[in-house]
């Protein structure tokens, strides 16, 4: 097969999507060593996560991992705990409700 030819293959293959990639977000290197730890969470918030299937422990890491970055980015953290428990008291009364 000659270079036109295989060319012309790749160009006429239907699952190929002929689309140049984005390496705008790549990131190079390794990702940040995990570390096993226990973690209580609410039962509606974890069955949530489980139902995403396969890797819900890597979907709650990301959810996570983006929140760090946003609070990083505008140089915002949960300070003196107010937010923090504010929203405890908001979940206990959400559970309370249901």
């Amino acid at each position: 097969m000659s270079e036109a030819e295989l060319r012309g293959s790749i160009a006429a293959d239907p699952d190929d999507v002929h689309v140049e990639t984005d390496w705008t977000r790549a990131v190079v290197g390794l990702p940040p060593r995990k570390r096993g730890i226990h973690i209580r969470l609410d039962e509606d918030v974890l069955t949530w996560f489980r139902k995403m299937g396969k890797g819900y422990q890597t979907m709650i890491n990301n959810v996570l991992r983006a929140f760090v970055e946003s609070r990083s980015q505008t140089g915002s953290h949960l300070g003196d705990g107010k937010t923090r428990h504010a929203a405890r008291r908001r979940g206990a009364a959400h559970r309370a409700m249901s």
